[in-house]
């Protein structure tokens, strides 16, 4: 265990330090191709790092998240780069994923409870202007979401803590390139801002509330917005 668990780490973060845009950047021509090829490289370097660390080495499931983790500080800061790397936002998302496909697969997860949030992140999406105010909603969504299906347990503390750093970057990318301004440059009216964020908040409603309130609710609001 004491050889197993710094070596985990080290290979988590040794593949986490791989940077295929990097490498496209230097070698190949950008495109939507390059684009997707790199973020499916990018999610899979966190998941190729736990799955060592609990398949490989057979470390429990609270020591693989340590490893998930060295291979998000890997690509924000690689060694060969001087420590300048991305944001780690596929590789942080990977993990997540990977993660709740493990507490799915023990009954701990509900598996309508992730496909509700890929559903509402893809509707924000197609209803969005704003990519990082898309991101930002369906990662403050995550932060919600995980304590209600685990509780604070070390598992879920290990998924909340993923998903507060996707969080945290959409928040920082949101504030860098001013969404929040209001501007007609943008067209970013005050109740679109509002709105969007709290229409996440059915989902729980109709956790905790059942679906009479919910529909209430939508009635309610589908009326304002009518007049």
């Amino acid at each position: 265990m004491a050889l197993k668990l710094p070596l985990s780490i080290l290979i988590g973060y040794l593949l986490g330090s791989l940077s295929p845009a990097y490498l496209a950047g230097r070698f190949l021509k950008g495109g939507v191709r390059t684009k997707v090829l790199t973020a499916l490289f990018d999610a899979g370097k966190g998941i190729a790092a736990v799955s060592i660390a609990r398949y490989v080495l057979h470390l429990d499931e609270l020591w693989t998240f340590a490893a998930g983790y060295a291979a998000v500080a890997g690509h924000i800061f690689p060694f060969y780069l001087r420590f300048r790397g991305g944001q780690a936002t596929a590789t942080a998302s990977g993990l997540y994923l990977f993660f709740c496909a493990l507490a799915i697969s023990r009954g701990d997860f509900a598996l309508g409870s992730l496909l509700a949030v890929l559903t509402v992140t893809l509707l924000l999406v197609l209803a969005s202007r704003s990519g990082d105010l898309t991101g930002l909603a369906a990662f403050a969504f995550l932060v919600i979401l995980t304590p209600l299906e685990m509780g604070l347990t070390p598992a879920g503390i290990g998924l909340l803590i993923p998903a507060l750093y996707l969080f945290a970057v959409s928040l920082w990318s949101c504030l860098r390139n001013r969404v929040f301004r209001f501007s007609t440059q943008k067209e970013m009216k005050w109740w679109r801002i509002i709105a969007r964020p709290f229409a996440l908040l059915f989902i729980p409603i109709d956790r905790f509330f059942h679906r009479t309130p919910l529909l209430f609710l939508l009635g309610a609001l589908g009326v304002i917005f009518i007049g």
